[in-house]
């Protein structure tokens, strides 16, 4: 399954599939490339090729130091 391909803005998955969130949940993806954020829309992912976690709060994006 390529999970690159499955992030959809606003729709995140949670228990009875991809649909209204009625409450907070988070999603973290994990990509082998950084992708293209959208102005307005958080989304945390883990990079599996610099093994850095990022955060994008819709404005700034922002990453932890590489795991050994």
């Amino acid at each position: 399954m390529a999970v690159n391909n499955t992030f959809q803005p606003n729709a995140l998955a949670n228990t009875s599939g991809r649909g209204t969130i009625t409450g907070q949940e988070m999603v973290v993806e994990f990509l082998s490339a950084n992708p293209t954020n959208t102005s307005g829309v958080p989304r945390i992912w883990f990079n599996t090729t610099d093994f850095k976690l990022y955060t994008y709060d819709g404005t700034t994006q922002r990453s932890s130091a590489a795991q050994a």
